[in-house]
């Protein structure tokens, strides 16, 4: 019973991530940027188009990504989530991290609910990104929401199990740097 209790609590922790849509963007150097989103973030927000945006991820499967993102990091094959979205999908690897991806094609990247002190707006090989740093409001989270034609996001989720924010989001950056060049559309 206590296994299953340890289970329980890492994929409540994976899917508590993946559900809050946190995203998470570095600057070219491969850092988060220094200074956090303000309001005038908040006002570039605009409404979704979900039919133009539908189109753009037509094919394109959150799971075969997600695999191809993560190779070579001895992560199991990535499942298919309902969590924040319909074209979702997570992989855990035990002892170490939660790793989800989540295709949206009916929000922009920058169409976050966060408070602006966690919002940190970059790019990922010169595309217009977001880092969101401990949405979850646990220390080892970290995402990158990553700006998708033309209306959309890729946001890529990590929740690591014993270390530090710092440490997530060297990982998910790295993951994002990865993930960047299989999106559809170019990078801005």
């Amino acid at each position: 019973m206590c296994g299953s209790r340890t289970r329980f609590a890492q994929l409540f922790v994976g899917a508590t991530a993946f559900v809050l849509l946190v995203a998470c963007a570095q600057s070219s150097d491969g850092n988060p940027s220094a200074e956090p989103a303000g309001d005038e973030n908040r006002e570039q927000n605009r409404p979704s188009e979900p039919d133009k945006a539908a189109e753009v991820f037509a094919g394109v499967e959150s799971c075969d990504l997600l695999d191809d993102v993560l190779r070579g990091e001895d992560f199991p094959p990535g499942e298919e989530s309902t969590a924040g979205g319909e074209n979702a999908c997570q992989s855990s690897k035990s002892e170490f991290a939660a790793v989800g991806l989540n295709l949206q094609s009916d929000y922009a990247y920058d169409e976050l609910s966060y408070a602006p002190e966690k919002i940190f707006p970059g790019d990922v090989n010169d595309r217009p990104a977001n880092q969101v740093r401990e949405a979850i409001g646990a220390e080892g989270s970290c995402d990158v929401s990553l700006h998708v034609e033309p209306n959309s996001r890729a946001i890529v989720s990590v929740s690591l199990r014993e270390s530090d924010t710092d440490e997530a989001c060297a990982f998910v950056e790295e993951l994002a740097e990865r993930l960047e060049p299989m999106l559809p559309g170019d990078a801005g």
